[in-house]
């Protein structure tokens, strides 16, 4: 079994974890408890925490692809737009 996707998992839950704790823990009691403006708060707060680990997960998961065929490195320098 390969070691990767588990780490991506564990990532994610650490960020879930350091999310949700906040939420409670400091976040609930400042804004007053089980309110309608908490909720909605802390709901975009958590659309937020969880678009952050999908992004992650694509991050880990996406090929970042490879060098083309036929492609040769540039053996000069590019001009500098500090230099003019």
């Amino acid at each position: 079994m390969k070691l990767g996707p588990l780490v991506v998992i564990g990532v994610c839950l650490l960020i879930a974890f350091i999310g949700l704790t906040t939420q409670i823990f400091i976040f609930w009691k400042f804004l007053g408890g089980f309110t309608l403006e908490c909720m909605a708060i802390l709901g975009g707060f958590n659309i937020l925490l969880g678009l952050l680990c999908y992004n992650f997960y694509l991050a880990c998961s996406t090929d970042p692809g490879e060098v083309p065929p036929y492609w040769i490195a540039c053996h000069f320098p590019l001009p500098s737009l500090y230099l003019a």
